[in-house]
């Protein structure tokens, strides 16, 4: 049976500092009429307090979102992700990061879309990116920054993924996945390294699982960037990676690995899991 309501997942590592404004934006969601919403902290093992500031912080704005916070032990987004499914009391899930600003009207688009386009498993947002520093061309269109358009227009996503930030998801086709015996091979995200792929991962579990997954344009949110992720070192570095792997453990020809990276970046997200996890260094 479905519960009809939101619940709203903020995975935190170490994310006091970057909360407030989070926080601001989702008390002034607009919830559809019928409807419940709930907000989930899922700290996943901070030392900065994160779980006292929200809870001090929520007291601010007056809403009908009610708080949980919940600890999970195991570092990694994968997991803390995990525990925010096992926590939600809803059946539209919606991965929130700590530095994305959802529109007013998010959750009303989301259920719009879901009530009008049967079957879908994942709805992918529009994040706009913004920082405290000027914005190099590039970063528009950055995907494993979670900004920029994941389709020329709203429908189905033709390589069935879309980026974890903003994402909604349906409850039940997780549950399917699950019961299914899905486990997820990627960590993603762990402490303060940057790995990731965890969420086009479930993407293909849930595609596969006979789910649609859509991008809305409508769905939009701000990212605020820090001016340390703009560097074109990050991205050089995020590139020697890919290239080393590929080259050192998938023996995939130089031409061939050059063709994936300039057709698909999307692709070139996923490869960049495999660096972080096969090299140290």
């Amino acid at each position: 049976m479905i519960k009809e309501g939101f619940s709203i997942v903020i995975c935190c590592y170490n994310s006091a500092k970057r909360l407030t404004v989070t926080l601001q934006h989702i008390a002034m969601l607009q919830i559809p009429e019928g409807m419940s919403c709930e907000l989930l902290i899922i700290d996943n093992s901070s030392t900065d307090n994160t779980a006292g500031f929200v809870k001090e912080e929520w007291k601010k704005y007056p809403c009908d979102i009610s708080l949980k916070v919940v600890n999970e032990p195991v570092l990694g987004l994968s997991y803390a992700r995990k525990r925010g499914f096992e926590e939600a009391a809803y059946d539209y899930v919606i991965w929130c990061d700590d530095d994305n600003s959802l529109n007013e009207d998010y959750l009303k688009v989301a259920k719009q879309v879901f009530d009008n386009h049967k079957n879908i498993g994942v709805i992918g947002g529009l994040g706009k990116p913004y920082a405290d520093a000027e914005m190099p061309t590039w970063v528009e269109t950055a995907k494993m920054l979670a900004v920029g358009k994941q389709e020329e227009h709203s429908g189905p996503v033709k390589g069935k993924r879309v980026y974890g930030a903003g994402a909604v998801i349906f409850k039940p086709a997780y549950e399917k996945i699950v019961a299914a015996g899905f486990k997820q091979l990627l960590s993603d995200r762990k402490g303060n390294s940057l790995s990731s792929g965890g969420d086009y991962e479930l993407c293909y579990a849930i595609a596969m699982a006979g789910y649609v997954i859509w991008y809305e344009e409508r769905l939009t949110f701000i990212h605020h960037i820090p001016p340390s992720r703009l560097h074109t070192s990050i991205i050089q570095n995020w590139l020697r990676k890919v290239f080393r792997v590929l080259l050192r453990w998938m023996h995939i020809p130089l031409c061939l690995m050059a063709r994936i990276l300039i057709q698909d970046s999307n692709f070139a997200c996923i490869l960049q899991n495999i660096s972080f996890t096969l090299i140290k260094s």
